[in-house]
């Protein structure tokens, strides 16, 4: 008797197991799953109150207190064939992002079968959104400079002229935003190209002081701590920081160790990137590989966290110029994808209770 007993949990686990895995595979290819929407992460409009403090390597240093202004420019548009992007002026920062070819998963009552029962008709399906600063939520993709009174994610940046769609047979498209502070200008330059979520983002720093320079490029994602909006209950998915090194490997850091400042991570390196993961989807930032970084995590503001990652510049002589380069990804979890960005990215891949199986 509790042979069979044993043998029928058995059956019933890996039936559920099964059904599981399917409904993963059909939201892996665009099509609605079973348990409700999974939809995009949004972020706040309120501003951090607190000042993030740089680790221990930058004790002098810290990055500018996130701050409302009086008056606010309007949003530079950016699209290429995957992203809709949105950057304000004020640092430069992406605000916002559309990914064209991915759809928010359609309610299940509200399709097949079950919504012709219910009477209920399907809408068609709005793009999924990451970062964003709208429906009280807060991501934000946000770099600069310390080390100077140099520019930062608060200084006010103007758009170079140039084109801000990718034209259809396109391949590539370059933005451009230049700001100023202290006698010294940063180019900030996102390259998009087509088919691909990474960004090539390039500091290029103009020291027109009559002194040498060595600032520090940091490179942060700002989130609030929220789970995303519709995920379904039957997934319990990791939403929160990631810090990945060659040394330590890829290592979660939750909201919850943010907020106790736990920093159980490698924060000095010459390797590897940082993250924001939520479920099907993660923002990266990858630095400039065998540059020494350190990385850092903080709360910046109520429910409000940061990751990030701090890499020193060579010394620029006055009249002179120097440029550092780094990768920003904000997509799916697409292991292959993710496999081309950087070594240990497509660790962030998530199956929630089904990891021992997937």
């Amino acid at each position: 008797m509790g042979s069979d007993i044993q043998r029928a949990l058995l059956w019933i686990l890996f039936g559920l197991s099964a059904f599981m895995l399917y409904d993963r595979w059909e939201v892996y290819n665009g099509r609605p799953s079973f348990f409700g929407a999974e939809t995009q992460q949004v972020a706040t409009t309120e501003a951090p109150k607190n000042e993030a403090a740089l680790p221990s390597q930058s004790q002098t240093a810290s990055l500018p207190a996130e701050a409302k202004t009086a008056v606010k420019a309007e949003p530079v548009q950016v699209e290429t064939d995957l992203l809709k992007l949105s950057f304000d002026p004020e640092g430069a920062v992406i605000i916002g992002s559309e990914l064209r070819k991915e759809k928010q998963t359609i309610p299940w009552t509200d399709t097949g079968l079950v919504g012709m029962i219910l009477g209920n008709k399907a809408e068609t399906p709005a793009d999924v959104v990451l970062f964003t600063e709208q429906k009280g939520r807060t991501y934000l993709a946000q770099t600069g400079l310390i080390g100077g009174p140099y520019p930062t994610h608060k200084t006010q940046f103007k758009l170079v002229p140039g084109p801000l769609r990718m034209a259809d047979g396109q391949n590539n498209l370059t933005v451009k935003f230049e700001g100023e502070s202290g006698g010294v200008k940063v180019i900030k330059s996102f390259t998009f190209e087509r088919g691909h979520y990474g960004i090539k983002v390039s500091h290029e720093v103009v020291n027109n002081t009559a002194s040498e320079i060595k600032p520090s490029v940091y490179y942060q994602l700002t989130r609030d701590g929220e789970k995303p909006e519709g995920e379904s209950t039957m997934v319990n998915a990791y939403t929160g920081a990631a810090v990945y090194t060659d040394k330590d490997k890829f290592q979660k850091v939750s909201f919850s160790d943010i907020a106790d400042g736990d920093k159980d991570f490698q924060a000095k390196a010459d390797n590897g990137w940082i993250a924001m993961i939520q479920h099907y989807f993660v923002s990266a930032w990858v630095p400039t590989q065998g540059v020494e970084r350190e990385n850092y995590t903080n709360t910046v503001g109520e429910k409000l966290y940061a990751v990030g990652s701090i890499q020193q510049m060579d010394t620029i002589a006055p009249n002179s110029s120097k440029t550092i380069e780094a990768t920003l990804y904000s997509g799916p979890q697409d292991q292959t994808r993710l496999d081309a960005i950087a070594p240990g990215l497509s660790l962030v891949v998530d199956y929630g209770w089904l990891t021992f199986l997937a």
